[in-house]
């Protein structure tokens, strides 16, 4: 089943939409390094001392280790839609007073990013071996599997196809029904707008003479994770095949 129609007339008709692409099938490279992007978020929160994994001999304090624990593929329908890297913070500091403000400076930072990263967890500890305080922070970075990192962005992908019986005796003429999926991917947490100008675009539209309207069937919220908003449209059209 070719989509590809379906993504034409959704970059005509939605300009919200930064890039509307054919998902890939199965697990894809991410063109992004996330380690990298942390650091340039984490950075001036720190006093440009994050270090990824390792602290040089005699550390300055305050400072920021961050540890990659695991990278999980979001796959919707075997289609690869985004990537979710979960890392662990270890922020250090002399003074308790000095801990707490540093880590209020972190947050921010996260929160004011304009990559999806969620705090998740968190707990204050004291380190014996350095005779420091330290605060570990869980957080979530979710990125888009698609050659380009801006969103609000769709994913265009096949259901699957059904076939009503014939109506002939002598001729097998059915009419096929073909149903294809939308991922839409937003940092925004309101995606409803985006929603309903998708439908403006897709509703009553035909891809060609041989096929009948678009109609629109179902909607279903995904977990993105990161703060990225992930919702799945389902759409189908129909033409009519027959034998030879």
């Amino acid at each position: 089943m070719n989509v590809q129609p379906y993504v034409d007339l959704l970059i005509a008709n939605a300009p919200s939409l930064t890039q509307v692409v054919v998902a890939n099938a199965g697990v894809t490279k991410i063109n992004v390094s996330t380690a990298v992007e942390l650091k340039n978020v984490l950075d001036p929160a720190m006093d440009n001392r994050v270090y990824n994994m390792i602290l040089p001999q005699s550390p300055s304090y305050p400072n920021l280790v961050f540890h990659l624990m695991g990278s999980t593929p979001t796959l919707v329908d075997g289609f690869h839609t985004a990537q979710v890297d979960t890392y662990h913070l270890y922020i250090r500091d002399g003074s308790l007073d000095n801990l707490i403000a540093k880590v209020s400076n972190v947050r921010t930072a996260i929160e004011a990013s304009t990559w999806s990263i969620e705090a998740q967890d968190m707990m204050y500890d004291f380190d014996d071996e350095q005779a420091v305080f330290q605060a570990n922070i869980e957080i979530t970075f979710t990125v888009l599997a698609l050659a380009a990192q801006t969103s609000p962005a769709a994913v265009v992908f096949p259901v699957g196809t059904n076939a009503d019986q014939s109506e002939l005796v002598n001729l097998t003429r059915q009419r096929e029904h073909q149903t294809f999926a939308i991922m839409l991917m937003s940092n925004a947490t309101n995606i409803e707008p985006l929603r309903r100008e998708v439908q403006g675009a897709l509703l009553g539209q035909q891809v060609s003479s041989a096929y009948e309207p678009i109609e629109y069937q179902q909607g279903v919220a995904l977990d993105g994770g990161g703060g990225l908003a992930l919702w799945q449209e389902i759409y189908s059209d129909a033409l009519y095949i027959q034998q030879l």
